[in-house]
C-alpha cells in the first residue's frame, strides 16, 4: 500500500481512539457516537456539542441555558460533566442558567441578575441565602425552608456564574 494511505488509516483510528477517548470522559455512551445527534436524548445532544467543542481544546466555554429541556437526572448529569471539565481540564467555564440546582452544583461564584440588574454575588452558598435573592426569585421562604439543592427548582431567574 501507499504510504499515504497507510498514513490516513493511521491518522483515522488515532482520530476515533481520540473521540471515544472524549466520549468516555464525557460519560457519552459509545452507541451515541454512531448515532446522528437528533437521535440522541436531550442529555446526549447537549454532550454530543460539549464534545466538539473540546476536540478545540478552548481555554474557555460559554454555555447558555445548557440544561434547558432536560430532565432533572439529565441535568444533574450534565452539571457533574460541566464541573470535571472545570476541576479536570482546568478549563474557565461561564454559565448563563435558570436550573438553580444546576448553577449551585457547577459554579464557584454567581451573579444573579433580576430585570437587568445585578442584585448578588459571590459564592453559591453566599447568593443562595441573600436576602435579595430570596426575595426576587424564592420568595420570602429561607433556603432551609425551601430544601434547595434536593428538589427539582426551576425559577425564572438569570444566573450566570463560572470557575
Amino acid at each position: 500500500q501507499p504510504a499515504g494511505v497507510v498514513g490516513a488509516a493511521r491518522d483515522i483510528t488515532l482520530i476515533r481512539q481520540g473521540a471515544q477517548a472524549l466520549a468516555d470522559q464525557l460519560q457519552l455512551r459509545a452507541s451515541s457516537l454512531a448515532q446522528d445527534v437528533g437521535e440522541l436524548s436531550g442529555g446526549n445532544q447537549q454532550k454530543a456539542i460539549l464534545a466538539r467543542w473540546l476536540c478545540e481544546r478552548p481555554a474557555v466555554i460559554l454555555l447558555d441555558e445548557p440544561a434547558a429541556g432536560l430532565s432533572s437526572a439529565e441535568s444533574a448529569e450534565l452539571a457533574h460533566v460541566v464541573r470535571r471539565l472545570a476541576d479536570e481540564w482546568g478549563m474557565a467555564v461561564l454559565v448563563v442558567e435558570h436550573d438553580m440546582n444546576f448553577v449551585m452544583g457547577v459554579c464557584d461564584q454567581v451573579v444573579v441578575i433580576d430585570f437587568g440588574k445585578k442584585i448578588a454575588e459571590g459564592t453559591p452558598e453566599h447568593v443562595r441565602n441573600n436576602p435579595d435573592v430570596i426575595a426576587a426569585y424564592l420568595g420570602d421562604k429561607t433556603d432551609d425552608e425551601l430544601d434547595i439543592g434536593t428538589t427539582d427548582i426551576r425559577t425564572p431567574t438569570m444566573v450566570v456564574g463560572g470557575r
